[in-house]
């Protein structure tokens, strides 16, 4: 068994208690493979929903995945991130950024595209998965949120110059005018 789940025996008799052979001897595969890639990896157990939760910190961010009963043929009851939930970076209201993720990565939806869509989730998925596309995620919310700020950079720039070129050409009549 994992390090992980040998330094916590409560933890280790919940789950055995708790989870079906197939559910624990996939969480077991799971938490070896989370351990080998992240280095902080925590395992609790919710009581009352009788399902493990796994916490990662990788990149300065905090990703919580609540397991669902019936793991792995259903992956996640709720996946956060940083205390938020993880739909929020990937359902977009704006139309900017909408358009930006089109522009930048071809794709209309990060939603739909993600493993928290039911019909994405395909029981050879790993928990490491999930962790390795909310990271991959949150760069693309990153490059989404420069290549807009530059777009705006670059409008108010234009802007700027259109606006010399009318002070210009004001400029210009004006002095014509006095002569």
């Amino acid at each position: 068994m994992t390090s992980i789940l040998n330094e916590n025996k409560e933890l280790l008799d919940k789950i055995t208690l708790y989870c079906g052979n197939v559910y624990r001897r996939r969480l077991i595969k799971d938490l070896e493979d989370l351990i080998t890639v992240y280095s902080i990896v925590q395992v609790n157990f919710d009581d009352n929903l009788r399902v493990p939760i796994v916490t990662v910190i990788a990149d300065c961010n905090v990703i919580k995945i609540t397991l669902h009963k019936s793991f792995p043929f259903k992956c996640h009851s709720s996946i956060e991130l940083n205390g938020e939930p993880y739909s929020k970076i990937l359902i977009y209201t704006s139309g900017e950024r909408k358009a930006a993720l089109k522009e930048l990565k071809g794709i209309d939806c990060l939603c739909c595209e993600s493993y928290i869509c039911e019909s994405n989730w395909k029981i050879q998925l790993r928990l490491r998965d999930i962790v390795d596309e909310v990271l991959k995620n949150i760069k693309i919310n990153k490059e989404i949120d420069t290549y807009i700020r530059n777009k705006h950079i670059n409008t108010n720039d234009n802007n700027n110059e259109n606006n010399n070129q009318i002070n210009d050409i004001v400029d210009a009549n004006k002095k014509r005018k006095i002569h």
